[in-house]
């Protein structure tokens, strides 16, 4: 329903589809709003998704990086005892997760993706 050069929305979509995506798209609008008035508070932000979701490159997700920076931890799951390699993104406001930064060296098993 989102793609690298639409991520706010395909074109086209309608139904359900469409009602996601705006429900989606309305959420990443207040997450953005609660960060920007946490940080003028000196509240620490985190925010977690997958590395490669395109929750990352929507318009209220970037404006937000734009404003506050580029502060990013990312780590594979399975290095901190999760039982797969999914990569996992956190942007902070404050350098606060930083030591979670941490990648599978990929000496031991994962569980599969499908059920």
């Amino acid at each position: 329903m989102r793609s690298s050069n639409q991520p706010d929305q395909l074109d086209g979509l309608s139904g359900v589809d469409k009602l996601k995506v705006e429900k989606a798209n309305q959420l990443y609008d207040s997450v953005s709003v609660i960060a920007l008035r946490a940080d003028s508070l000196d509240i620490c932000v985190g925010i977690e998704n997958p590395s490669n979701a395109r929750f990352w490159d929507t318009t209220q997700i970037q404006s937000l990086r734009a404003k506050l920076g580029e502060n990013f931890v990312k780590f594979h799951n399975c290095a901190h005892r999760g039982k797969r390699d999914k990569l996992t993104s956190v942007w902070q406001s404050q350098h606060v997760f930083d030591s979670l930064q941490l990648f599978c060296d990929r000496k031991h098993p994962h569980d599969p993706w499908r059920p």
